[in-house]
């Protein structure tokens, strides 16, 4: 049996941490690169004929609560479709809303029984 080592087991220190996806084997290597997402340039977006931008945010955000096959269903029309789910939702609610004026604007109904 080989004697036993009197040495101490080397420190853990900062240095031997390294981030998540850039570990390698020891020695000199160049650090990685470190990107500054705050500077990166993000093309503004394009206003579109449905939202009025309001105070830069391009409009007011109301969440939709829908069961999960009707959210199936949306997605799907978004894709045959080629747009987005926000198009259709919009759409659908810019179509009720103007029917309804259209309703109100016809009067009252008479309701039979």
């Amino acid at each position: 049996m080989p004697p036993k080592s009197k040495s101490k087991p080397a420190a853990l220190t900062g240095s031997l941490l390294a981030a998540k996806g850039t570990a390698g084997p020891s020695g000199p290597s160049p650090a990685p690169a470190v990107v500054d997402i705050t500077k990166i340039q993000r093309p503004p977006p394009e206003p579109d004929d449905i939202a009025v931008l309001t105070d830069g945010t391009g409009g007011f955000q109301i969440p939709v609560r829908v069961d999960p096959d009707t959210y199936v269903e949306l997605r799907l029309a978004a894709a045959r479709s080629g747009a987005t789910c926000q198009e259709i939702i919009q759409a659908a609610l810019l179509r009720y809303l103007a029917e309804a004026a259209g309703a109100d604007a016809a009067g009252p109904r008479a309701v039979s029984d």
